[in-house]
Parts: structure tokens; sequence; C-alpha cells
């Protein structure tokens, strides 16, 4: 009875490792995905800032110059027209630009969770913060940022409109973006940031 009772204590411990190690390896895993997804749209966000245009209505052809292009930036979220469209099928009737938008939205299934999206629409419209579609890139995101760079001023500002007297016709010429997102069965949230410099200056800046 004696080696039936350690037999069964090395048994018990036995199990409570094994599925330590496995819980473990487990939260490791959605560590490794969670930060594989933010690098992923930090990278999309940063392509997509680098190639943003503004053009006028003029310079787009069968438009009869009724087509603006606006670069509308919020603390909390920025649209704006990017040459950085990808076209996935082959011979598809789209060009390489479209407006593309960053922004949170609640999640539809679980109460309390924000979502990072990401619209894309093929088409550029008078209305710069509509259409297109809408996917998620990242989960869990409580806050999300952003900060333009005002070459003029040399300073960060924290909302950027191309159709006010303030800046018109005008890029900011960087983009920071800041994110903060719980990790799994974490209690305090991690801050991911990079900052994307539009490309049509030709030179680097220091910020």
């Amino acid at each position: 009875m004696i080696a039936m009772a350690i037999l069964a204590v090395m048994a018990f411990l036995i199990f409570t490792s094994t599925q330590r190690t496995l819980d473990s390896k487990e939260d490791t895993q959605k560590t490794d995905e969670m930060n594989h997804s933010i690098s992923l749209a930090l990278n999309r966000m940063s392509t997509d800032f680098q190639m943003a245009f503004l053009l006028s209505g003029n310079d787009f052809l069968g438009t009869e110059g009724l087509v603006t292009t606006v670069f509308i930036g919020k603390e909390d979220r920025a649209d704006f027209p990017s040459f950085a469209h990808q076209r996935y099928f082959k011979d598809a009737k789209e060009a390489d630009f479209g407006e593309v938008g960053y922004y949170l939205e609640d999640s539809k299934e679980e109460p309390g969770v924000k979502l990072l999206m990401r619209r894309d629409s093929k088409v550029l419209d008078n209305k710069p913060e509509e259409g297109g579609k809408s996917e998620v890139l990242v989960e869990d995101v409580q806050e999300l940022h952003f900060e333009y760079y005002d070459a003029n001023k040399k300073e960060w500002v924290k909302t950027w409109d191309s159709s006010q007297l303030e800046f018109t016709n005008r890029l900011p010429r960087a983009v920071k973006i800041e994110m903060k997102i719980l990790p799994p069965d974490a209690e305090e949230a991690v801050t991911y940031s990079t900052i994307a410099e539009v490309k049509l200056f030709a030179q680097p800046v220091a910020f």
C-alpha cells in the first residue's frame, strides 16, 4: 500500500508538471501569434501611410474634376488615399490606388473587446471616410493613437485635415502609430509603436 501511495503521488506530480508545461506552451504560442499579427499590422499600416498621396480633381481623367483627395487624420482614426492598393486577382480591373482607413471597432462576438480595422476602398470619391470593405487586423486593441508630423512647424500635431486652410493640399511628413494591446492572460496592456515616413518627401528627417 505504501508503494501504491508513492506511485499515486508521483503520478499526480507528473500530471501537474505536464499540465503546467502544456499551459505555458499554449500561452507562449498565443503570445507569439499576437506579436506576429501586430508586426504584420504595423508593417501594413506603415506601407499605406508611406504611399499616401494627394491629387486635385483635374488630375483624374474622366471625373470632370469632381473628385478630390483628402487626408483626414484624427487622434484615433485615419482615412486617406494611398498607392498601396494590392490586386489579388490577375487582370483585375483595379488601379494601384484606393482609399484606406484605420480605426477601432467593438467586437460583435466578444463584448468589451476592440478590433483594429483596416478599410480598403478601390474607388476614390468625395466621401473619404466611407465605402469599401473592412477587415480585422488585430484583436484586443485597447487604444489606438495617431500623431502627424508637420514639416512646416517642425512638430507633431494631433489632427490633420488637408481640406482645411492650415493643411491645404499638404500631407504630414510622417505618421506616428501607437497601439496598446492586452496580451493573453496579462493584467496590463503593452504599447507597440512605429513611425511611417511619407515617401513623397525625398530626404529623411530627424524627429
